[in-house]
């Protein structure tokens, strides 16, 4: 290891960290919010539905699931590995609608792009992610671009 490299305070801090999410150069300009709402409104609609159903069919599936955390945990530990996949579905689903219902109730459009396009080094894409990709994109590079110049500000010495 380096000198250089020791001597860099930003290693120890997590890239996420070093500029807050409410930053103005973290999220999209008035015209990207307008289009991915052009875009993604109807797809979110119908995403949320879709999980819902998902959800609501797991459920019957799994159905009774114990209210109480000690029957839960003795309930989860007695399923089948069939009835084991289904959890862990509805489980996935249920934190899916929930981040797009609360990224919806506060008009949060970034991560509503976020959740219906592809991450760069690949991941799933929701019907209707393609259209904005380019959008994201950029989104992407302008954070990654404002996170270097805060490490550059805060003395990093990495390239």
């Amino acid at each position: 290891m380096s000198d250089e490299t020791v001597k860099c305070p930003v290693p120890w801090i997590y890239p996420e960290d070093l500029v807050r999410d409410d930053d103005p150069g973290m999220g999209l300009t008035p015209a990207e919010i307008r289009e991915v709402q052009d875009v993604l409104g109807e797809a979110l609609v119908e995403q949320t539905q879709r999980l819902l159903a998902d959800m609501r069919s797991r459920a019957e599936i799994l159905h009774p699931i114990p209210a109480d955390p000690g029957e839960y945990l003795t309930w989860r530990l007695g399923l089948s590995s069939s009835q084991g996949v289904h959890l862990m579905s509805l489980e996935a689903e249920r934190a899916v609608y929930s981040r797009l219902c609360r990224a919806s109730a506060r008009g949060d459009w970034a991560t509503i792009l976020f959740a219906f396009t592809k991450a760069p080094g690949g991941g799933q894409e929701l019907p209707g992610g393609s259209a904005v990709q380019p959008i994201r994109d950029a989104l992407q590079a302008r954070r990654t671009a404002l996170r270097q110049q805060t490490a550059k500000r805060l003395g990093c010495t990495c390239s």
